[in-house]
């Protein structure tokens, strides 16, 4: 039992790694993932529903060099989560531990802007296939005229950097299988978009030990207790 409490606690203190990030700085793959962590698959950026040429690419007059990749949809107009999920407006990625490992889920950051000028009300909200695709089940709304910061528009001199806490929802710790994030856009036309940069999924890789290797260890654990037991009888 000590030793499997000690495995625990190590596993549980390791701290959180980079899984996986989308850094958009390739030239005609801006939608590949340009790292992952060993232990763990990623993905292309995938988008449903995507207006024609998209996705494209932008940046800002003061950072030439810093491409966003940016995303319309066919599908418009609304205000909430619900009416998105209903055009099926989103592009989504998707995170495999390799066989034998888990992933437990930290924090999931990105950099984002509206890449055509405003005002106009565009809002971006976060799912996840673990958590629910459902109105109330977001883990991130972002909007360009509510909230607190705002999502600016190509006007400003840089993007706004999001981080999206995950460490608090069990459905993203210790994942065996996989986990899909969705990026649902609202835009009022098709002919506007959302712009995002530097997706960065943080967590832990941790080796899966099979329940017959507790066993094996807890036998062990015994027997090495018997054998000391009966040296100090003698």
């Amino acid at each position: 039992m000590a030793l499997f409490s000690a495995a625990l606690f190590s596993a549980a203190s390791l701290h959180a790694d980079v899984l996986a990030a989308y850094d958009m700085q390739t030239a005609g793959a801006r939608t590949n993932a340009s790292s992952v962590l060993s232990g763990v698959t990623a993905t292309s950026l995938t988008g449903n529903n995507l207006a024609s040429g998209s996705p494209g690419s932008a940046t800002f007059s003061a950072a030439p060099s810093d491409f966003y990749t940016t995303w319309a949809f066919i599908g418009a107009g609304g205000s909430t989560a619900a009416n998105v999920i209903s055009s099926g407006d989103y592009f989504r990625l998707t995170l495999t531990p390799t066989a034998g490992n888990s992933i437990t889920l930290s924090s999931l950051s990105f950099d984002i802007f509206a890449a055509t000028a405003g005002p106009s009300a565009r809002q971006l909200y976060l799912f996840s296939d673990k958590t629910g695709f459902a109105g109330g089940s977001e883990l991130f709304t972002g909007s360009t005229v509510s909230g607190s910061p705002l999502i600016p528009y190509n006007t400003a001199a840089a993007g706004q950097n999001y981080s999206v806490d995950l460490s608090g929802y069990g459905a993203l710790a210790n994942i065996t299988d996989s986990v899909t994030f969705r990026f649902y856009t609202q835009t009022p036309t098709a002919s506007q978009s959302l712009a995002l940069d530097d997706i960065t999924i943080n967590g832990i890789v941790a080796t899966v030990t099979e329940p017959s290797a507790f066993a094996l260890l807890g036998l062990s654990g015994l027997a090495l207790l018997a054998v000391s037991r009966r040296r100090c009888q003698v």
